[in-house]
């Protein structure tokens, strides 16, 4: 047993560096998105070192026409780390490594992915919360597949798949994370509304607003406005939103009204007043003035109300 030993020894301090059992070359060329130890070993080695090797990570593979260098002393200190003979590698003192993959910086994904967006969904205002990193690829041109969730939130955060392929030969698939939104065109109140005031184009402007930034019950330009009036009081410099209108209606409380009462084969007009305030459609209280009953009928225009008898 000691002699076993003392001759291993022996091997290990005397014999040529060529005896090592792992040798590294000074360039390695790669075909992986990420490096690993094990990918800059060209020789065999047992399972129990392969997996050793491979849980060894040296981060992000060079780019096209770019390379990765790394010194004796940095792999000599990872191996040790893990425990590992450093005794039976031979490592030049620097190991340069390149790709035979081709890199999309993360930027250029994100111009690829927003245009296909805006194809989908036209005006959309794309952002990506987490950005999207760089892709690495078999040389030849990529393409990009979007796989969007049944339901897009506009505004809202979302969940893509992308699939990138080159050729016909899928490459790969990612998660990324968009934030959808859009301009809208909005009113903006331009002087203070009083409650109760009807409301005209010449106290607004129109404006675009990031529908993200606008509040709950905006109201698009464009809408009609005629026949609303001011529900409260709205200062100046705020959107305009339907919580804020109600309708004119075409009955107020308390003025006269025209009470049309229907008969089988005629009908009589009469003098009333408005108990309630409505608009078309709506049935109110109306007081008939000639003779003081109480009766509800239907608004069927302006200060009008009829009741079918």
């Amino acid at each position: 047993m000691r002699i076993g030993a003392v001759i291993l020894l022996i091997l290990v301090l005397f014999c040529p560096a060529g005896f090592a059992a792992y040798t590294l070359e000074e360039s390695i060329t790669v075909a992986v998105a990420r490096i690993s130890f094990v990918d800059l070993v060209q020789v065999e080695m047992d399972e129990e070192m392969r997996e050793k090797l491979a849980g060894i990570d040296l981060g992000p593979a060079p780019g096209k026409e770019e390379n990765r260098q790394f010194s004796r002393q940095y792999l000599e200190y990872l191996l040790r780390r893990e425990k590992v003979e450093v005794q039976e590698w031979e490592i030049p003192g620097r190991v340069t490594v390149k790709t035979e993959l081709e890199k999309i910086r993360g930027e250029d994904l994100q111009e690829k992915i927003q245009h296909l967006l805006i194809k989908e969904i036209p005006g959309v205002i794309v952002e990506f919360p987490r950005g999207v990193d760089s892709i690495f690829h078999p040389r030849g041109e990529i393409h990009l597949d979007l796989v969007l969730p049944r339901h897009m939130r506009v505004p809202g955060n979302n969940s893509l798949t992308v699939g990138f392929s080159v050729g016909d030969e899928e490459w790969e698939k990612k998660r990324i994370s968009v934030f959808l939104d859009r301009e809208v065109q909005v009113y903006r109140v331009v002087q203070d509304l009083e409650s109760g005031e009807e409301i005209t184009t010449h106290f607004l402007e129109k404006e675009y607003v990031r529908e993200s930034d606008l509040p709950r019950g905006f109201l698009t330009a464009g809408g009609k406005l005629q026949d609303y009036r001011v529900r409260r009081t709205v200062e100046i410099g705020s959107i305009l939103c339907s919580h804020h209108l109600e309708e004119v209606p075409l009955v107020e409380r308390g003025e006269g009204v025209t009470i049309k009462m229907i008969f089988p084969g005629f009908s009589i007009s009469l003098a009333g007043e408005a108990m309630e305030s409505g608009g078309a459609g709506d049935n109110i209280r109306v007081r008939n003035l000639f003779s003081g009953e109480v009766v509800s009928g239907e608004i069927i225009g302006d200060k009008l109300i009829e009741i079918d008898i």
